[in-house]
């Protein structure tokens, strides 16, 4: 594998490659060096190919693919007053002595209380240090990781339905149309908290929305919330609170549901939470 610098060294060489073809034809073309005509003829076509490499190229070099990594305030901290104000990142290539240093660029999280940073798509091959600032001045840190690689718990589960090529061929689209769709009903309500940098904050609750007879045969609810909450997946249990989660945010999304029942089975569905949607005075 091709370190940095290598890359770097050889996407240049490749470059000054086309660029020599481009130049030599379009001198050719005008008639700086004198030719025949089947030699004009192909200069024509080297100066097309020699801007057209030079373009593709480049192009490709520059694609990228924004990173995000979701910050989450230190214990202890009062979620409604800690803001940061700025952040960078830093990190060692094999070939520099030095570390690497940018700014991330931080926006708040889905949750109130928790950020995100943003950073280019050249870090996450590599391992990273990530310090912020907040509006007292303080300073806070993580500890060193590498962005391309997470930690997650694997839970025993049952056989998947979808054979593995099949899965394998069109995985979103098997998914998508073969997934079972419950019939459950959702609902949630929502409470302005506070306002900050133009964004309403709500505490919001969402929850199954059925009778005692339903809730009966549920056994959890699998919640998957936008990536900008820093623990997006969560599961609940409690059958006598409607297996009702509640979070403090801003973000209006979709939901991601997962019913299991009792009786081993599963179903999916999909909501979108509503902050105008103000809970019953009645209503516990």
């Amino acid at each position: 594998m091709l370190s940095n610098s290598q890359h770097d060294v050889l996407f240049w060489i490749v470059i000054g490659f086309f660029t020599v073809i481009g130049i030599l034809a379009l001198l050719t073309i005008l008639g700086i060096f004198k030719t025949n005509k089947q030699f004009r003829a192909w200069a024509v076509t080297g100066f097309v190919t020699g801007i057209a490499g030079v373009v593709f190229v480049w192009a490709k070099n520059s694609e990228s693919l924004d990173f995000y990594i979701i910050l989450k305030p230190p214990s202890g901290i009062e979620v409604e007053n800690f803001i940061l104000q700025e952040g960078r990142y830093e990190f060692w290539d094999s070939s520099d002595s030095k570390p690497l240093i940018g700014n991330v660029e931080l926006t708040e999280g889905g949750e109130l209380g928790s950020w995100q940073a943003k950073f280019p798509c050249k870090i996450p091959n590599r391992s990273v240090k990530v310090t912020v600032k907040d509006h007292n001045g303080d300073w806070y840190t993580i500890n060193p990781f590498y962005p391309n690689y997470n930690t997650r718990s694997l839970i025993k589960t049952s056989e998947p339905e979808n054979k593995v090529g099949l899965t394998f061929r069109f995985p979103l689209m098997i998914q998508s149309a073969y997934a079972q769709e419950t019939g459950i009903k959702f609902d949630n309500y929502a409470t302005e908290t506070l306002k900050r940098k133009g964004k309403n904050y709500f505490k919001w609750r969402i929850f199954v929305n059925e009778p005692d007879s339903t809730l009966d045969i549920i056994k959890e609810v699998q919640y998957l919330l936008n990536p900008a909450y820093p623990e997006p997946f969560q599961i609940r249990n409690n059958r006598e609170d409607h297996f009702a989660l509640e979070m403090t945010g801003w973000i209006q999304s979709w939901i991601e549901i997962t019913v299991k029942f009792k009786n081993d089975s599963t179903a999916k569905t999909r909501y979108h939470l509503d902050f105008s949607k103000q809970q019953p005075p009645n209503d516990p």
